[in-house]
């Protein structure tokens, strides 16, 4: 955020949209397409890693973000091989809650 905000200062005249993709695939698409000029991402499928310029701006790990999100229950379907680490942290930590009850 604080390299948008300097982005931000140093012109003035800059669009910024934030969007969130979840389709790695979709988000690729959208940079060679010139729908977009850059994205920030966790994942670089192996099939793109030649084809788009990355540069890493900080490497982080177990970002706490403080949400507290409601009560339900969930049915999860998944595609074995498509979890993001994210996804996979927030299902152990489900699955682990439901087990405890």
């Amino acid at each position: 955020m604080e390299k948008i905000a300097e982005a931000n200062k140093d012109y003035p005249k800059l669009k910024v949209e934030l969007e969130t993709i979840t389709n790695v695939e979709e988000m690729v698409e959208k940079l060679k397409d010139n729908n977009i000029d850059f994205a920030i991402t966790n994942v670089v499928l192996d099939k793109y890693k030649e084809e788009i310029e990355r540069k890493e701006l900080k490497k982080s790990e177990n970002i706490k973000v403080p949400v507290s999100l409601p009560q339900t229950s969930l049915n999860i379907v998944y595609i074995k091989g498509h979890l993001t680490k994210v996804d996979k942290e927030f299902m152990n930590r489900y699955l682990k809650q439901k087990n405890k009850k």
